[in-house]
């Protein structure tokens, strides 16, 4: 029998009005990280030019891969312990990680500095860059602590606290940059925005987060090793691999001018937009596992291949659709004026992997039902190894096809770990997604040949190709949990 729908109280209300505000909080604010830093390549490749752009995106991969090797995966394991509850002692977990954070900004910093003095002069910065790395070292410690103050306010609960922060912190990178730029300072100079942006959000995120007195942290020093062994243990998980597509950036900058790494810059924009929405959900998926601890986890097993699918699928549509119309939109995007064939090979490069990529990143947060995020660690540790390996062996021979085809090499790898690494619960099949990108590319070459109208094909694209994607069973796993 039945029972009886039960009017919600206000309580309940206003609670579920919280969650929902959260979600769209966070999943927005991921968001808008991507498309600020895609955002800002537009911006300072359309006010420097190739050049410029490439001085700015070799400072950038530096200030990422710093502050990413140096925080030893502390934040994320500080935002899992909080959200499941698996310390009692939350201070002295604060404590303990705050002492790590404020080593590793020490540590970053001295690393800047040395990576500065052997980089300037034999790289695509000058030898007038020095004071470009001074900057950059005071801003990684401020971004190492602006990541754990996001860290723990999501772990506490405090999205909506944490999202705030985090736009803030885009907002006043995008001011800042557009201000500079309109000086026309030497691009180097432009990481200055980086300091103000991490300040911005550390005094947003203090007026909610209240942290122990620092006077208490040195007396954790005991636990450092102990804090930064649990740390490793989730480098590479939430999304760890974002890190990846700063590792090309850097290569370059050897091995290539600053022009033709500005040119690689703006070819992969276009590109990278396919990260925006999936790194947008990712988390939400990833607090909606957190929160499922001791229930039976097939529903979310079902809506993670089902969102998987339709990524790939949506994704796969406007691919082709960048494709068939790519040197359009790049000049309408930079107004570049140089040699599209190249431009165009860059993309075509980098696009495979990153469509297979795009649709692992809502299955990663299934890693921490029974406690597998180490496997998830191990995967992404050896891809990111991979790729470093890649860039540094292809770019000195291929230039930047090098480098695009060491990112793509890298993603089908990580792909086709990963969906042998998510295990038999997950039942993550890899078949329908080569089967359906084989679609794409097929696609793309009859209807490129056909010089169909632009309306036409558009229409094509967006209902014929999802129909054959289900034929060859990409939206398999949505039948059988209808049937």
């Amino acid at each position: 029998m039945d029972r009886e729908p039960r009017n919600l109280t206000a309580q309940e209300v206003s609670q579920r009005i919280d969650v929902v505000r959260n979600y769209i909080l966070s999943v927005g604010e991921a968001a808008v990280d991507i498309a600020v830093s895609l955002l800002l390549l537009v911006l300072v490749g359309r006010s420097y030019g190739p050049g410029g752009l490439g001085v700015y995106t070799f400072l950038l991969s530096v200030f990422v891969i710093v502050g990413f090797l140096a925080e030893f995966g502390v934040s994320k394991y500080v935002e899992r312990e909080l959200a499941m509850g698996g310390r009692q002692d939350i201070q002295n977990l604060l404590l303990e990680a705050r002492l790590v954070i404020l080593l590793s900004s020490l540590a970053g910093s001295l690393g800047t500095l040395a990576l500065g003095k052997w980089t300037v002069g034999e790289s695509v910065v000058g030898s007038g860059a020095w004071p470009a790395f001074c900057v950059l070292a005071l801003a990684v410690p401020l971004n190492l602590y602006s990541g754990f103050q996001a860290s723990v306010l999501h772990g506490l609960g405090k999205h909506a606290a944490a999202s705030r922060a985090g736009l803030v912190k885009r907002l006043v990178l995008l001011v800042s940059i557009f201000l500079l730029s309109g000086t026309k300072i030497p691009p180097e100079f432009l990481v200055s925005a980086f300091v103000f942006s991490e300040a911005a959000h550390i005094l947003v995120a203090k007026r909610t987060l209240m942290m122990p007195p620092f006077s208490s942290t040195l007396k954790k020093l005991d636990t450092a090793r102990a804090t930064i062994r649990e740390g490793l243990r989730y480098y590479f998980t939430h999304e760890g691999l974002k890190v990846l597509f700063f590792v090309d950036f850097f290569f370059l900058g050897f091995f290539v001018s600053a022009v033709q790494e500005g040119s690689y810059a703006e070819a992969s924009v276009l590109a990278r937009l396919f990260l925006i929405i999936p790194l947008g959900a990712a988390p939400l998926y990833r607090v909606r596992v957190y929160r499922s601890a001791g229930i039976d986890h097939e529903q979310i097993y079902v809506d993670s291949r089902r969102t998987a699918a339709r990524f790939f699928s949506i994704h796969s549509v406007v691919a082709l659709a960048f494709l068939l119309y790519f040197p359009y939109l790049l000049r309408v995007v930079f107004k570049v004026q140089g040699d599209i064939p190249v431009f165009f090979r860059v993309f075509s490069l980098l696009l495979p992997g990153l469509l297979l990529f795009s649709s692992t990143i809502v299955l990663e947060p299934l890693f921490n039902i029974g406690n597998r995020e180490q496997g998830l660690n191990r995967i992404a540790l050896r891809v990111f190894l991979l790729n470093a390996f890649l860039n540094f062996y292809l770019i000195p021979y291929a230039g930047v096809f090098g480098a695009a085809m060491a990112t793509t090499v890298s993603l089908v790898v990580y792909f086709f770990l990963f969906a042998q690494g998510i295990g038999s619960p997950a039942n993550f099949s890899v078949s329908p997604y080569l089967l359906s990108g084989a679609m794409v590319y097929v696609a793309y070459h009859i209807l490129h040949a056909a010089r169909i109208p632009f309306l036409l094909v558009l229409l094509i694209i967006a209902t014929v190709l999802p129909v054959l994607f289900g034929v060859v069973g990409l939206y398999e796993q949505d039948a059988e949990h209808r049937t």
